[in-house]
């Protein structure tokens, strides 16, 4: 039913990314030529134009990002398939199987098995256990 929709936010990434490849070449090149040129202080433009690249990507990203967020939330919604946007799901789970990631992740559970075993124990109570697992889940 969205597929048309998913498959078109693929295309504006890999159109936006490509966009932004160019302009940071011809800036570059620019800045070299107009270095050459007129003055050697012009390679200056050269850096400004990175970081103008540097900026629209970082808002592209975001804001496509965010775009995907909605359409996860909606194809899940309607049970439909999320295959069209394996490229940003990807990214997102190499960020979330990182070591600092597993690391917490180990923590956690750690955690939660000791208090697990102080409920057992009788140590703590139901509630303070509940109130405890929830401060260590939402931290995650």
């Amino acid at each position: 039913m969205f597929e048309r929709n998913d498959k078109a936010l693929l295309t504006t990434r890999i159109i936006i990314m490509v966009i932004i490849e160019i302009l940071a070449v011809l800036s570059l090149v620019m800045g070299i030529v107009l270095a050459v040129l007129v003055h050697g202080a012009m390679f200056l433009i050269a850096f400004a134009g990175w970081f103008f690249c540097w900026l629209l990507w970082v808002f592209a990203r975001l804001y496509l990002s965010y775009l995907c967020d909605i359409k996860l939330i909606r194809n899940k919604l309607y049970c439909e398939s999320n295959k069209n946007l394996e490229v940003f799901l990807k990214a997102k789970s190499e960020r979330s199987n990182s070591p600092e990631m597993q690391d917490k992740r180990k923590a956690i559970n750690t955690e939660l098995a000791h208090l697990q075993q102080l409920l057992n124990a009788g140590v703590i109570t139901s509630e303070e256990y509940e109130k405890r697992k929830n401060e260590l889940t939402k931290v995650n």
